[in-house]
């Protein structure tokens, strides 16, 4: 009676041998899903790397077009008119960090003739890569960096004053940027506001910058704004239509001044005051 209690209690513990095999082939094919996801994974991941060193190996180049940097040195007639404008190498720089970006896709079988149509498993997406551009001179010295700041193209106090008395077409004197590397810093709130709503300052016509001149940066002890809705505005009192500047020089524009540091301006240093027309704007992120 012993040995046959021993035997059935025995007997209960074996596993039957359907079901031993059934969790061998459920194993089996546990392990066959795993090495496929991890073929497709190192697949993937081989491929996203290739096309991020063929996006690397391009960027400069890219840029450079971007930038149009090829127009300061080529030889025509347009490049001759606008190298002798002070600031125009910064101007392409900073055009060229506005505006550079590079993305990787997924894989896919565009491109190999015949198989375009073949089932895919990615779907079609595109991942914006985080760039930065730096501009360096012979010297390995930095001219410019990926950064926050505002770049325009300028006319002086008195060109713009000339244009709005003789009432002729504005035309710029030079490229001109603004720092606006400190986030904290209260004067540049309202552009940072309209720039991140739609990555533009599509709205501002004109600013008004008084500050300490550096070659082609300034740093501005006052700053108003023109914007779009306000020169048609003025346009609309005047009898026969005209420029901004001409308007300006009518009273009819109402700037909206937003700082105005000038009296605080150290003794003895020389400030100036230049239009920028159609300022563009860049956010490092």
């Amino acid at each position: 009676m012993k040995r046959e209690g021993l035997l059935r209690r025995k007997g209960k513990k074996r596993m039957p041998a359907d079901t031993a095999m059934g969790l061998r082939l459920l194993l089996s094919l546990l392990a066959l899903w795993l090495a496929c996801m991890a073929a497709l994974t190192l697949g993937t991941a081989q491929y996203v790397l290739r096309e991020l060193t063929d996006t690397g190996l391009g960027l400069a180049e890219y840029a450079a077009m971007v930038g149009s940097l090829d127009s300061l040195y080529e030889d025509s007639p347009e490049a001759e008119e606008r190298r002798p404008y002070p600031g125009a190498a910064e101007y392409r720089m900073n055009d060229a960090i506005a505006h550079t970006g590079a993305s990787v896709y997924a894989p896919s079988f565009d491109g190999y003739p015949g198989m375009e149509e073949m089932p895919n498993l990615y779907r079609a997406v595109e991942g914006e890569c985080e760039t930065a551009l730096l501009f360096l001179d012979t010297d390995n010295r930095v001219l410019r960096q990926s950064g926050d700041f505002v770049y325009f193209r300028y006319m002086t106090e008195e060109a713009w004053q000339a244009a709005g008395a003789s009432g002729a077409e504005e035309s710029i004197q030079g490229y001109g940027w603004l720092d606006l590397g400190e986030e904290a810093d209260e004067r540049y709130t309202l552009l940072r506001t309209t720039y991140s709503g739609v990555h533009s300052l599509y709205d501002y016509r004109v600013l008004r910058l008084t500050g300490y001149w550096d070659g082609s940066r300034l740093e501005p002890l006052a700053m108003a704004i023109l914007t779009d809705g306000q020169y048609y505005s003025a346009l609309e009192q005047a009898e026969l239509g005209g420029t901004a500047s001409q308007l300006d020089a009518m009273g009819l524009l109402e700037w909206d001044v937003r700082f105005d540091q000038t009296a605080q301006a150290e003794q003895g240093q020389e400030w100036t005051t230049l239009y920028a027309l159609n300022p563009e704007m860049s956010l490092y992120e």
